[in-house]
């Protein structure tokens, strides 16, 4: 390994047959150890797992790739420890504009149950199922991890129905701890989705750190083009959710729930029912039915044969 490291430090190995990934893989329940090595940082990164006060938990150590040419062997002993980013300065965040008495609840009815939601639950747990290698690992899955901005983007997306049949029929299945997602997402932690606001956040906990986190939520609104009434956002940590509805005289905030209720996919948290509420019902949106009215009506046989002949993406996006 020493041999490999000092190579790709060195730029004297052929990169082209590796493969590259977009961020560091799990540990995972098959390995013992895994072996991360990041060119762009110049780092080196052992993860394997440690019992911390009786419990066994995955562990980083880490090293420059520099350090790692000077010696002879990797061993635990030449690493370190991979620092934590520091922990959120509350003091600080007491600070925010926003006092917790002009914080509103923000409450959603529960819709009823129908096909297409328990459709729509389906997919969500058979997602987390297929990947809780990465999100079970405190070393992928945290704030600072591309991993968490891909995942978060992967449960929007469904919550949206925001996906398309696909015709590629060569996905490696079963998904285990060597698959890679290969979905697109975004690099910044603000962005717009379907007409809500996305603020990823590394905790919402402590009722400081969520007014911070409503705190950027309105300024990056009011920073923006978009000046509309009233504004959704939803703020997304690891663990955690919370909705918001920003407008001109107020700040309505629904309670804080967890994100996912266990790795194993067997119970279904509320937070994504609510999830799906606000992206992909009309409770919050504008219809435009009033544009597109027309004097000559579509009669159903028509529609029905354009259905029956369009193919299966076409047919979802015309739904």
């Amino acid at each position: 390994m020493v041999h490999i490291v000092k190579q790709i430090h060195d730029n004297t190995v052929n990169l082209e047959q590796w493969d590259r990934i977009p961020f560091p893989s799990p540990l995972g329940s098959y390995l013992n150890f895994v072996y991360t090595i990041d060119q762009d940082a110049g780092t080196f990164t052992l993860s394997k797992r440690s019992t911390v006060n009786g419990v066994l938990m995955p562990l980083a150590l880490e090293a420059t790739l520099a350090e790692i040419c000077e010696i002879s062997s990797i061993s635990v002993e030449t690493l370190r420890q991979r620092s934590r980013s520091p922990a959120p300065d509350i003091e600080k965040d007491s600070e925010s504009q926003f006092d917790p008495m002009n914080l509103k609840p923000w409450n959603h009815r529960p819709d009823l149950p129908t096909a297409m939601l328990e459709l729509q639950q389906q997919f969500f747990l058979d997602f987390v199922f297929l990947w809780r290698s990465w999100i079970d690992d405190p070393i992928t899955w945290n704030h600072e991890s591309p991993v968490f901005k891909a995942f978060s983007r992967a449960i929007l997306r469904l919550a949206s129905w925001d996906f398309e049949v696909s015709y590629d029929c060569d996905v490696e299945l079963p998904i285990d701890h060597s698959s890679i997602p290969s979905w697109n997402f975004p690099e910044s932690e603000q962005y717009w989705f379907h007409g809500c606001l996305i603020l990823l956040q590394s905790d919402l906990q402590s009722p400081q750190l969520l007014r911070t986190a409503i705190a950027k939520a309105k300024a990056f609104v009011d920073g923006s083009n978009r000046t509309p009434h009233k504004v959704s956002s939803i703020i997304i940590s690891p663990h955690h959710v919370a909705f918001v509805e920003l407008s001109q005289d107020s700040v309505m905030c629904s309670e804080v729930l967890p994100l996912l209720a266990d790795l194993s996919a067997t119970q279904f948290p509320p937070s994504f029912r609510r999830l799906s509420r606000v992206l992909s019902s009309g409770c919050r949106k504008t219809t435009w039915a009033n544009k597109e009215q027309s004097i000559f009506p579509l009669p159903s046989e028509v529609l029905s044969e354009i259905v029956r002949i369009s193919e299966p993406r076409d047919a979802v996006s015309l739904a």
